[in-house]
């Protein structure tokens, strides 16, 4: 694929490579190291600034081991496709082993999907525990009374 510039030229523009395994590992490592900066809300003393310096840092480390150039937003994105990916796997699994007839779960979760988890917490994976047996459609009205 290329692009124009205003002068006509054609200047071709290359997919970055993929993240290497040690990419990934090194990133992971740097988020649990860093993880109470990095997903602390503002009132937990931790300002901005300081969450985008703790992405700098990881992507500095990510670099060192790559020689890509990551950008601090290719490996926020890159964490946030990774974590999303485990997300999935851990409620595919959780889905199994809550299924009727006790279910078991015929997905095991590997190293990494087991560290992002533990990273992330349980709530955050598996949701509010007793959520799914909440009846909020009864509840919610609009002030004309009327159901929302």
């Amino acid at each position: 694929m290329s692009k124009r510039k205003a002068t006509g030229a054609q200047v071709s523009s290359k997919r970055r490579p993929n993240f290497t395994g040690a990419e990934v590992e090194v990133m992971l490592q740097g988020v649990e190291v860093k993880r109470e900066i990095l997903f602390s809300s503002v009132n937990q003393g931790y300002k901005p600034s300081q969450k985008n310096e703790a992405w700098n840092d990881i992507t500095r480390e990510v670099n060192v081991v790559s020689g890509q150039g990551r950008t601090s937003a290719e490996v926020k994105k890159k964490w946030a496709d990774v974590k999303s990916e485990a997300k999935q796997r851990i409620a595919k699994m959780n889905r199994q082993i809550m299924a009727t007839g006790g279910g078991t779960a015929d997905l095991r979760l590997g190293e990494m999907d087991q560290r992002i988890q533990a990273i992330l917490g349980t709530t955050a994976v598996a949701g509010v525990p007793g959520a799914e047996h909440l009846d909020t459609a009864s509840k919610c009205v609009s002030q004309n009374g009327y159901p929302i």
